[in-house]
């Protein structure tokens, strides 16, 4: 790794994104087949995961949801309802749209995703969303508390790529320790 000694910048959370919007509060109806909707629930550990049991709703009702805008590769995901801060990048832009459990961030282009995934699963962040939440029958927060958290981030986007793929490697790592003992059980 280069030398890392670039001048950082505090900034909102809003300051540093292009899109922070949350999923649909609408009730849609169940399809058989068809482009998923996703809740909180379905982000975990980094990842998103579904299975054939999630639900889909019909093609008109995902274009009615996305009708101003669209997910993309590499927006981050946020859970801000129930569980509140799981994250994931979404790594391909599917078919695939979340319940209002989920916020899309969108950093603009002087902010790495990988850089900013990392600073928000930081115990600062999550300490941060924690002492912002509503506390109500089910824990949330609002987008206007999020969009206040201070983010600290270097200036140069090329010490904020080395920064962020170092920690999603770490991450990688960790997940491998995690299931080793999971695959020496079924041996």
């Amino acid at each position: 790794m280069h030398s890392l000694n670039h001048s950082w910048e505090q900034r909102k959370l809003s300051g540093i994104l292009c899109l922070l919007k949350d999923g649909t509060h609408g009730t849609h109806q169940d399809v058989e087949d068809g482009p998923l909707l996703l809740s909180a629930k379905n982000i975990k550990n980094g990842q998103i995961c579904w299975d054939s049991c999630d639900r889909r709703i019909s093609g008109s009702e995902y274009e009615k949801i996305h009708s101003n805008f669209t997910l993309e590769k590499e927006d981050i995901l946020l859970t801000i309802v129930g569980s509140i801060g799981e994250t994931a990048i979404l790594k391909d832009n599917y078919r695939i749209t979340f319940q209002r459990s989920v916020a899309y961030l969108r950093p603009k282009t002087n902010v790495n995703p990988e850089f900013l995934y990392s600073e928000i699963q930081s115990p600062k962040f999550q300490k941060e969303l924690m002492n912002r939440k509503s506390t109500s029958a089910q824990p949330g927060i609002y987008l206007g508390d999020l969009s206040v958290i201070p983010v600290s981030y270097p200036k140069n986007l090329e010490e904020q790529k080395q920064i962020g793929s170092a920690f999603v490697n770490l991450d990688k790592l960790i997940t491998l320790h995690q299931r080793k003992p999971l695959l020496q059980r079924r041996r």
